[in-house]
């Protein structure tokens, strides 16, 4: 599972020095680590280390003198040469890095969006109610088995989830039956990730910073559902981003002429 991924126009985000993983300090506290599990996380939620933040720049690159080493694994992942996955703690979405940070460090010079990657999930141990958000997420990965699909709240896993099931539905009638894992990764397949191939090639992105890719998936799907309704039949995901992109250039055509050809695109 050594993939590049898709570059969505988003997620650019300063993350700043590389934050330290909050464990053995004066109160930080005790976690619940569930089985370290594979799977291929997104660069952008690597934002911090264990034991070598004090070392790293914020792109994870050791000190200001050039490293041969990180020029070497740059220039192998540029050929497409595949590394072992980095080991990383996850908690509350972001990734800790306990190895790897060489790997992390090339492929945010190169721009990869993806890394594999051996990730322990940890849960705080406090009295106070668990973060909804997470709680949602670490959820929907057990259930599914999909690790690396990301949405804004905990309301989108519920929309993908159910998406899953009647997919899974689908497949059962055509005369074979799914658990609903296997459901999930054909779905990811065969649905999800070719429609975020869709939006990246347009370069549609959320209305807001702080959303995922999920969630522009989810939007889609809403209107996709929406526009479905109105003609009386499925359009697909094809002509739903093409309804998408004419509307976004409309909202933000600011000239009487903008404005009075997407009236006669409305209307037409």
């Amino acid at each position: 599972m050594n993939f590049r991924g898709i570059a969505l126009p988003w997620k650019r985000r300063n993350l700043g020095s590389p934050a330290r993983f909050p464990l053995g300090g004066p109160g930080d506290p005790l976690y619940t680590m569930l089985p370290a599990h594979l799977e291929a996380v997104s660069v952008h939620s690597v934002v911090g280390s264990v034991d070598r933040y004090s070392e790293l720049d914020n792109r994870f690159r050791p000190g200001r003198k050039p490293s041969p080493r990180l020029a070497a694994i740059r220039k192998a992942m540029l050929a497409g040469a595949s590394f072992p996955p980095i080991d990383v703690y996850r908690l509350d979405g972001a990734c800790y890095v306990i190895d790897g940070h060489h790997r992390v460090a090339a492929a945010k010079e190169i721009g990869q969006i993806y890394l594999d990657a051996l990730v322990i999930e940890c849960r705080p141990l406090t009295g106070e109610g668990e973060n909804p958000l997470e709680a949602a997420r670490v959820d929907f990965a057990l259930r599914t088995g999909l690790r690396s699909l990301a949405f804004s709240s905990p309301a989108g896993y519920a929309q993908a989830l159910a998406q899953i099931h009647e997919h899974r539905w689908y497949l059962c009638e055509r005369g074979r039956m799914y658990s609903l894992q296997n459901a999930a990764e054909h779905w990811f397949q065969s649905i999800y990730m070719p429609v975020l191939r869709d939006i990246a090639a347009e370069r549609l992105s959320p209305l807001q910073e702080s959303s995922e890719a999920g969630d522009l998936y989810l939007h889609l799907s809403d209107l996709k559902y929406q526009v479905s309704r109105e003609r009386g039949h499925d359009i697909g995901f094809t002509a739903a981003i093409r309804v998408l992109t004419a509307r976004r250039r409309q909202n933000s055509s600011g000239t009487l002429v903008g404005r009075l050809l997407g009236l006669a695109i409305v209307t037409r």
